[in-house]
Order: C-alpha cells, then sequence, then structure tokens
C-alpha cells in the first residue's frame, strides 16, 4: 500500500528537494512531516496524532488540519493529543483533558478547552522584591465597571482593576505595569502608567489605585493579570506580582470554523464592497 502511495506521500510532506537524502540527516520536524504523510496517505480507520501540527510551516499544518478534516468525513477517527487549543477547536468535537494522569473533563471540545485553561491558571502569587524591600504589591482585585467584585465578564463590559500597594516611604514618579496574559496566547496587551504620562505618588503607608478599562475587546477565554511597580528608572523596581489576579471572559462564543470571530480580541470593523 506504501508503494502505491508513495508519490502522494512524498508530495504531502514537502520534502521532494530532500526525498533521496538519507533519514539519519533528517532534522526532527523533517521526520514528524514524513511521518505524518505515510500515516495519512494510509487512509487509516483510526489516526493518532501526538503535537504533530506544532511541526512545520503554517502551510504544511494547513494542509494537515485539511487533511484531517478529509479523513474525518470518510469516516475515520482521530485521536488529537495537543496543549495547542486552537488546533484542538479546528479539528476535534470530543476533549479529555488529563491532569497529572487522571481524567479532569470529558465530554464537549469547547467545554475541555475551557477546563484546560483553568488548569494552567497558576495557583498562587508569585513576587520578587519584598524579601529585601518594604514596597510592594499587596492584593489586586477585578471589579465590574461599577466597581462592584466580579471574576466574570462579558466582551465590551467595563473593568476596573483595584491596586493596593503598601510602602514604608515615599515614591515620586512610581510607575504601574499590567499585563494581561491568556495562557495559550501569552501577553496579549501591557499598560504603563507612564504611557499617559499618569503622576503616581506613593506615600509612607497603604496606598490604593484605580485602572478602568472602558470596553475590555478580550475575546472568551480566562485571563491572567501581572502587575509590576517601578520608580521612576528601570532600575528602580520594587516588586512584582505574576498571577496578581484573574477573571473570565466567558461571551460571545467564539468560532474557529471560519464562519465568526476568534482569537483574543475583539476588533471593531467593517465590511465594503
Amino acid at each position: 500500500t506504501i508503494k502505491k502511495s508513495v508519490d502522494e506521500i512524498i508530495s504531502f510532506s514537502g520534502l521532494e528537494e530532500f526525498i533521496d537524502t538519507p533519514v539519519k540527516y533528517y532534522s526532527s520536524g523533517m521526520y514528524v512531516r514524513l511521518g505524518f504523510a505515510i500515516a495519512a496517505q494510509l487512509r487509516p480507520e483510526i489516526l493518532i496524532i501526538d503535537e504533530v501540527l506544532a511541526v512545520g510551516d503554517i502551510q504544511f499544518r494547513i494542509k494537515c488540519i485539511e487533511h484531517i478534516r478529509k479523513l474525518q468525513q470518510e469516516g475515520a477517527a482521530i485521536i488529537l493529543v495537543s496543549h495547542n487549543t486552537i488546533d484542538i477547536l479546528k479539528t476535534v468535537t470530543v476533549g479529555i483533558v488529563m491532569a497529572r494522569g487522571k481524567i479532569q473533563y470529558s465530554g464537549d471540545a469547547h467545554a475541555a478547552v475551557e477546563v484546560y485553561n483553568r488548569l494552567m491558571i497558576p495557583r498562587s502569587q508569585e513576587v520578587e522584591g519584598r524579601a529585601s524591600r518594604n514596597v510592594y504589591i499587596n492584593k489586586v482585585t477585578v471589579t465590574d465597571g461599577e466597581g462592584v467584585p466580579s471574576q466574570v465578564l462579558s466582551t465590551g463590559d467595563s473593568l476596573k482593576l483595584q491596586i493596593e500597594l503598601y510602602s514604608d516611604r515615599h515614591i515620586d514618579h512610581a510607575r504601574i505595569i499590567v499585563a494581561i496574559e491568556r495562557p495559550q496566547f501569552g501577553i496579549v496587551t501591557s499598560i504603563s502608567s507612564a504611557y499617559q504620562r499618569q503622576h503616581i505618588e506613593i506615600l509612607p503607608g497603604t496606598n490604593s489605585l484605580e485602572l478602568k478599562l472602558e470596553s475590555v475587546p478580550f475575546l472568551k477565554g480566562h485571563y491572567i493579570v501581572n502587575v509590576s511597580l517601578y520608580g521612576k528608572e528601570n532600575e528602580d523596581f520594587f516588586d512584582r506580582g505574576l498571577g496578581a489576579a484573574f477573571f473570565e471572559i466567558t461571551g460571545p462564543d467564539l468560532d474557529y470554523s471560519g464562519h465568526g470571530i476568534s482569537g483574543c480580541i475583539k476588533v471593531d470593523h467593517s465590511w465594503r464592497t
């Protein structure tokens, strides 16, 4: 069967230029491309894929996803093992989330991704500098636009971050940097008080600051808030709270089939012909 499909396998892998090169000289990515091409062209009833879509250029990954969908239409069962939630939502209907060797969830793929994202959120705040300095970020609270504590919001809602700081000294020209992160995407935005030339003065004792986002552009998913505290210069570092707060955007629903919105940011737009 492989002999009959050699031309299709080589073409699918995109390795025509290297096909006469001994396999021992192939990179790990080339190994995977060739292996997937062989498995896919054999028209299997069950195809198990382990992080294959993370290898290769974008064109090869698109080709893989299209071929997986074709196999699904022909009745093949596809088992995709991956940490890439985007590829999962593009290709599967049922998801199983495992952690520490145990099944945490089994069911709808979209719900499985949300369970996985919750597991990815750090359980405790990591900070730097507290051991050596008495200037630190004490607490960060997420609220809605009215100031009511809430970690569940929708795209377009107002959001406030209530930041509580403690200092044993007077600090003029302090800078607050807030970075918002989504586990599978990384940092989606970073905001510095210095950008708007906001003069922040920290007095000895407890200080409270508020950052308001009038209309949250983030799409459905879980988000992590990281907060850093600096003085006027970059070397004037005081504290950093990684995972200082968390919030979830619950709607609208996402669509990774190309018929809706997806990703992590909603962009206002219009079409014209």
